[in-house]
């Protein structure tokens, strides 16, 4: 079922939108609007994973935490299971993450961007019952990559502001709910047809594509590069992409796919389309 990603700055009122997004989906379950009676939801959030606020001063334990946070939506997205994702959420690539997790459990996502202003989130925290560091409020907000609705990953985007009150409710039961066809990535498409060469074509294939991006880096910078053999081209961001963080992003692709069984007439496509995804975070 799907995943409801709320994103917004530490103390902006995340978590109260959290429940009354929680709340609302409870009651049409309990009514058994269309036809959710067997539907649950299920509120995950660093207070219920028992993540202390603390644990983002260090790029070390905020890592540690956002795994924690990611494991836990893991383990609850179902074809029953409603799950509100209610954390920081700040950095676009974890929110890609998240958006690629939904996607492969065939299941639609929506990102919920809770807007306040800067002041208003430092206000609100003064008065919390646990705040923030004022150092860890700061660097958070300094680091805060806001969603943007004109990528896939943030879309469909609701924002709501300080004095919205509740969340549109309705509009994120229609689109949610009553989308029946989600569309997985290409990196993420399971059940294709064995083939015996398959490991084989998956390495050669991958680093053929790497070897076209370094070199067309080296003549061409950005622009967009058409792969032959592909009906995709790679969309290359703005920055130069470094042969080791190229050849990463190679072996998480091998690695999500190395255990699948595609066609391989296929992984060039997919391999651009994942490339794609990586390089639109690196914006």
């Amino acid at each position: 079922m799907p995943l409801i990603i709320l994103s917004g700055y530490p103390s902006s009122g995340k978590t109260t939108r959290a429940k009354q997004l929680q709340k609302a989906l409870e009651e049409r379950i309990e009514n058994n609007v269309d036809g959710t009676k067997d539907y649950r939801v299920v509120l995950i959030n660093d207070e219920s994973l028992d993540i202390e606020k603390e644990v983002y001063r260090e790029s070390k334990t905020e890592k540690a935490a956002r795994g924690l946070l990611y494991s836990a939506v893991q383990r609850e997205l179902s074809k029953s299971t409603i799950v509100i994702c209610d954390a920081l959420n700040y950095i676009k690539g974890f929110r890609y993450q998240l958006f690629c997790e939904s996607k492969s459990m065939y299941t639609p996502h929506c990102v919920v961007h809770v807007a306040v202003p800067k002041q208003m989130a430092k206000k609100f925290n003064s008065t919390s019952e646990h705040p923030y560091p004022e150092d860890v409020l700061d660097g958070l907000i300094f680091r805060y990559e806001e969603p943007n609705g004109m990528t896939r990953w943030d879309s469909p985007l609701f924002t709501v502001i300080h004095d919205d009150p509740t969340p549109p409710v309705d509009t994120i039961w229609s689109v949610l709910i009553h989308n029946k066809s989600v569309k997985p990535n290409l990196a993420t498409m399971t059940k294709a047809p064995a083939e015996v060469n398959y490991l084989y074509e998956l390495d050669k294939v991958t680093q053929d594509v790497i070897m076209l991006i370094l070199n067309h880096q080296s003549t061409e910078g950005s622009s967009s590069l058409p792969i032959p053999g592909s009906s995709l081209q790679v969309e290359m961001p703005s920055i130069t992409v470094s042969l080791p963080l190229l050849q990463r992003f190679r072996r998480q692709f091998v690695h999500i796919n190395r255990q699948q069984s595609y066609n391989t007439n296929l992984l060039k496509d997919m391999f651009v389309d994942f490339l794609n995804g990586q390089f639109e975070t690196m914006e």
